[in-house]
């Protein structure tokens, strides 16, 4: 032991007595330091995202400097030709190769623990609470490290087998491959997304979760400790081969223990992969149920091609009564009782439902009579049983898992892992009436979500629906209205017209100010930048509500996260809750609010279709609100809002901008020009008058999104120019 102690002094002392290797872990951490804070100025930045961002590009740097230590570190003396009198030394490689390893490894910690000490110390300085950023600090640490160790023994292994110069271009070419050409060429254009364990740099790889603070770490932790089993003994077969070849190099008894050392190090190599690549089996197998081939229908009739994606046998539910329990191994075990009236079944011995194929029906009841079924894919045809008449009431068992899957492009947003739940209600995880497309097809291995690239989306019954969750150690946000919450179980209750969404992370806290009767669901790094939002967003909460007798969406809760969970759907408002995506133009304070108010106001955060019908006025009247905000409480001109605004958002493209464009006869800049002399006269209480009045309308400010998705009715609503003008003579003119 004392001899490896003093082994491991000189080797430490050789190493940072180079001022530049020295240097090199302090300058690191400055680097990081400022990228923090030049970073924080743009709002959409948050500490743990910077940080990822870092690490992307610096860890791979640093990883650079691991190759070159570790070749270094063996041809200063080991594999160094006037060094062969070392040979003779009473000192056995092994002890050499783990003193140097020890030393190697210990250097390359600093850079690790500058990046880490900056981190934690700036999350607690900025609010996070502190074991919130432990637990993010080590996720870093532990994925530095474990990088380390693979590419120092990488290193060694190419310092002992190459012995001359050529092996720092076969260092660097290694070092590249296996930090930005593995991902490039292998894993993320080839989809060989097993091949990830033997990236050098996890924090690199493309489509990661990483980046977003709501489901990176988390999600993927299961996987990554599988990887990280077999980069450890990896390491170890790496480090036995590099003994191996150093015990041949001069006359010793070793030889055929090294040999014994290597065989038992790559036999725990293969047994830690087994886990690893079982887990990608089932996977790609996963994949296999939506693989098509070059006959759609034939291959799977349940994938629809693009060229009939619309449902069939749509009817309405009236309720649904829905008991999720969530088990230890991710299972969900559902019970859901709905009711189907009879005029959507007379006439006919089968009920059409769509249940998401991950799913297995145990069993079905109607009217308490056991029922026999037909599924193909997310298709049930349930028989229903002999004598059966009037409303039916249907009992449905089932149970299934959601696990996060990047092989399966929609199950990047389709999970319930842990405490990681995003269960779209495009997912079907819970019975839909009529034969719906979950997934479509628009070519061999080319699926993708019905919602999104339907003409309609799918097609959701207005229902009353009663949920209860159990199993789940954190919030559940649904879009119903909570009714209860104890811990491992929630109950929710409400009406829907748009399905029932469950999203749920780890850390996911809660904010909530006076008077505002919405709660702010966010995560620890956007937590503190998310007030200010809410602040500004209650204040456009006030000025509206001032005059709007009732807002039309009763909104109780919006989800802020960096991971966009709408990624796959064309609304943001899901009954009571409103999704807010990361990518919407842009996190300026002064937009991110007004897309939470539209949403409330409208239904959607989008005002502005190209192809709207001509002579129509709804997204006109839409950007009026938006109008009147800004000159009653911004106290802008409208030379201000074509100045300050042009471009920015779509909340007054319709009268400033689009109408120009597309709308040759310029309706939007006639009606700018009535509303704005109004405000000029002081008869903006009368303006207000007329818009509550449109509000008021069904047909008129209904959901657009709605209209988009199919559940608002077949037939888009239209007010046309002319009863803008009488209503305006009547509330406006006359009523002044």
């Amino acid at each position: 032991m004392h001899r490896w102690l003093r082994h491991c002094l000189l080797e430490f002392r050789l190493l940072l007595g180079n001022p530049l290797f020295a240097a090199l872990p302090i300058v690191y951490g400055v680097i990081y330091l400022i990228t923090l804070k030049a970073g924080m100025t743009d709002e959409i930045n948050t500490i743990y995202r910077l940080t990822i961002l870092y690490h992307s590009i610096g860890h791979m740097l640093s990883l650079g400097v691991a190759m070159l230590v570790g070749i270094l570190l063996i041809r200063r003396d080991v594999r160094r030709p006037a060094f062969e009198w070392y040979r003779s030394l009473p000192l056995s490689y092994e002890l050499q190769l783990s003193a140097k390893y020890a030393v190697g490894m210990l250097y390359l910690s600093f850079f690790t623990l500058s990046t880490a000490v900056i981190f934690y110390v700036i999350s607690v300085g900025s609010g996070i609470p502190g074991h919130i950023a432990y637990d993010r600090t080590m996720d870093f640490a532990v994925q530095y490290e474990v990088s380390y160790l693979v590419t120092l023994a990488l290193a060694m292994l190419l310092g002992v087998s190459i012995p001359n110069r050529v092996v720092y271009l076969i260092g660097f070419c290694a070092w590249m491959f296996g930090t930005l050409f593995m991902d490039i060429f292998l894993i993320s254009s080839s989809g060989l997304w097993f091949l990830q364990t033997f990236h050098l740099s996890q924090f690199f790889i493309e489509g990661r979760l990483l980046e977003f603070e709501n489901w990176g770490y988390d999600l993927l932790r299961p996987e990554m400790l599988l990887s990280r089993m077999f980069v450890l003994a990896f390491t170890l077969l790496l480090l036995s081969v590099v003994i191996l070849i150093l015990n041949r190099l001069r006359p010793t008894m070793n030889v055929r223990r090294s040999w014994l050392v290597v065989i038992v190090c790559g036999v725990l190599a293969v047994v830690a992969f087994v886990p690893y690549g079982a887990m990608w089996q089932d996977r790609y197998a996963e994949r296999e149920r939506y693989t098509l081939g070059v006959d759609v229908p034939t291959t799977d009739e349940v994938i629809w091609d693009n060229r009939n994606p619309e449902a069939v046998g749509f009817f309405s539910i009236p309720s649904y009564d829905i008991e999720l329990r969530r088990l230890s191994d991710d299972t969900l075990n559902a019970k859901v009782t709905l009711t189907v009236p009879a005029e959507a079944w007379e006439g006919s011995r089968y009920v059409p439902l769509t249940l998401n194929r991950n799913l297995e029906i145990q069993e079905v009841r109607v009217q308490g009579k056991e029922a026999f079924f037909r599924r193909t894919g997310e298709h049930i045809s349930l028989a229903l049983p002999a004598g059966v008449q009037g409303d039916l009431s249907i009992e449905i068992r089932y149970s299934g898992k959601f696990l996060y899957n990047p092989v399966l492009s929609p199950s990047r947003s389709m999970f319930s892992q842990g405490t990681e739940v995003n269960l779209p209600n495009y997912a079907a995880w819970y019975p839909l009436p009529g034969h719906q497309p979950i997934y479509i097809a628009y070519g061999p291995n080319d699926v993708n979500f019905g919602a999104v690239y339907t003409t309609s989306g799918l097609l959701y019954p207005d229902s009353q629906v009663e949920l209860t969750l159990q199993g789940y150690s954190v919030p559940v946000y649904t879009g119903l209205k909570e009714m209860s919450r104890q811990p491992g179980i929630q109950t929710y209750s409400g009406n829907t017209r748009n399905g029932v969404y469950l999203l749920a992370g780890a850390d996911w806290m809660e904010m909530k100010i006076d008077d505002l009767p919405v709660t702010l669901v966010t995560t620890p790094y956007r937590y503190n930048d998310a007030r200010p939002y809410l602040k500004m967003f209650k204040q456009k909460y006030d000025y509206f509500s001032s005059w709007i007798p009732e807002l039309r969406y009763d909104i109780d809760t919006i989800v802020l996260v960096d991971h966009n969970p709408v990624a796959y759907t064309n609304y943001s408002v899901v009954n009571q809750m409103i999704l807010s995506p990361r990518d919407y133009m842009s996190y300026a304070k002064s937009h991110l609010p007004a897309d939470w108010m539209s949403n409330w106001l409208f239904g959607d955060r989008l005002l502005y279709y190209p192809d709207w019908p001509e002579g129509d006025v709804i997204l006109k009247i839409r950007s009026l609100f938006w109008y009147m905000y800004y000159r009653e409480v911004e106290g802008l001109t409208d030379e201000d809002l074509k100045r300050g605004y042009f471009g920015t958002t779509v909340l007054l493209d319709e009268l400033f901008y689009s109408d120009e464009e597309y709308h040759p006869n310029q309706v939007g800049l006639e009606i700018l020009k009535m509303v704005s002399k109004a405000v000029d006269e002081g008869r903006g209480d009368q303006v207000k008058r007329l818009l509550v009045y449109f509000y008021e309308q069904e047909e008129l400010l209904s959901d657009l999104n709605g209209y988009l998705n199919g559940y608002s009715g077949p037939e888009q609503p239209i007010i046309p120019y002319s009863e803008w003008l009488r209503q305006w003579e009547l509330v406006v003119e006359d009523g002044a």
